[in-house]
């Protein structure tokens, strides 16, 4: 638990994971201003974080994507 450091790394939102429900569109930082640069590829989701934190506690994503 805590705030992931440059790189948020979601395994469980890779392409060849048995929870992954599909092909994400959109990654959020809530609270957080501006697009974020993310990719998801057969091993995780990877999300690059802004260097400003909207908060020192939590962080929350919301992920859009397409079910397959």
């Amino acid at each position: 638990m805590g705030v992931p450091g440059e790189t948020a790394v979601i395994a469980p939102l890779g392409t060849s994971s048995a929870v992954a429900m599909g092909k994400i569109t959109n990654v959020e930082l809530l609270g957080a201003p501006g697009k974020l640069e993310w990719t998801q590829d057969a091993d995780a989701l990877r999300v690059k974080l802004p260097a400003e934190k909207p908060c020192d506690y939590a962080i929350v994503f919301r992920v859009n994507g397409l079910a397959v």
